[in-house]
């Protein structure tokens, strides 16, 4: 199978596309390297594209699959560059999936997000109303009509943590650890918050297991993918746990919960494979190799702070 990823030098991406090559597909790996290229040396592996996704998939007419990661991530840097963003997560989206039907295209994963459901101090199911709070979540929700009415694919994803050579520290468990090595202190606002976290290698297996599925059981499907459910004060006292660092708590600024029910994903596919503490730990290892360049400092590993610079510039 010749499969396109978009976004594949991303957080996800970076993990995704090695794996999708090494289970015997032909990969063409799309990005902008807005924040460079992670496909290290296995790119050579692969056909390598450093373009838009918003310029088409003209050049792309031998594609049997796509999975589509590529977006302006995260509530922050949304609303901070909303025309953009929208172009990217919404316009860009729908044309992406009209060329892919109009190259019959069978095969077409899309990663949305499980912010869609909006405040959840239950786990939603599928099914369950969304209410999407902010334009991240909402324009992936609109998004999301789009796929399912052309009979493709839509993953919610849960919040993810671990280490990929596309690294990201900001998000919640990668942050705390982050803190918790280079200060000793993990600061909590609040902590009563829930939410859903999954590895990012497991979530990276999960398109891998779509691509391979028959595609009666995917088809127009939407798919929670995620592992435990835990309050912020827990996730912190399993960083704490590993790295030793002590927990301050301070008024919660946000006490909105996120979280999903993914087992109908689970009875199908399987448990993830890598726990909260497997991503504390590899974090920490590393950051104590210096394998990350100032993981607090630096803008590279932080979505909304890099993309201010980039556009700065």
């Amino acid at each position: 199978m010749h499969v396109l990823i978009t976004g594949a030098s991303g957080y996800v991406g970076a993990v995704l596309t090695p794996m999708v090559r090494d289970a015997g597909h032909r990969v063409t790996a799309l990005d902008t390297m807005w924040f460079g290229n992670h496909l290290g040396e296995s790119a050579r592996r692969y056909r390598v594209c450093e373009a838009d996704i918003r310029d088409g998939l003209h050049a792309f007419d031998t594609i049997d699959a796509i999975i589509h990661l590529a977006a302006v991530s995260n509530d922050e840097s949304v609303e901070a560059e909303q025309k953009l963003s929208r172009s990217v997560n919404l316009d860009a989206t729908r044309a992406l999936v009209h060329s892919a039907r109009s190259l019959r295209i069978k095969r077409f994963i899309f990663a949305s997000t499980s912010a869609v459901y909006g405040h959840s101090p239950q786990p939603m199911q599928v099914g369950d109303p969304c209410d999407p709070i902010f334009n991240y979540a909402k324009w992936k929700f609109e998004a999301e009509r789009s796929v399912i009415d052309t009979g493709y694919t839509v993953v919610r994803p849960a919040a993810l943590f671990g280490h990929s050579p596309r690294m990201r520290f900001d998000l919640g468990v990668n942050i705390l650890t982050a803190h918790a090595v280079a200060e000793g202190r993990i600061e909590v606002w609040g902590g009563e918050q829930m939410r859903s976290t999954l590895h990012v290698h497991d979530m990276a297996y999960a398109y891998c297991q779509l691509l391979r599925a028959p595609l009666e059981h995917v088809r127009a499907k939407i798919f929670n993918i995620g592992g435990e459910n835990q309050s912020v004060q827990q996730l912190a006292e399993r960083v704490q746990a590993v790295t030793g660092a002590l927990i301050y708590k301070t008024d919660a600024k946000d006490t909105r919960s996120y979280q999903i029910d993914s087992s109908a994903w689970r009875q199908l596919f399987g448990t993830p494979r890598r726990s909260i503490e497997d991503g504390i730990t590899e974090i920490a290892a590393n950051i104590k190799a210096d394998r990350y360049s100032d993981p607090l400092g630096n803008d590279i590993y932080h979505n909304v702070r890099w993309m201010r610079r980039r556009l700065a510039a």
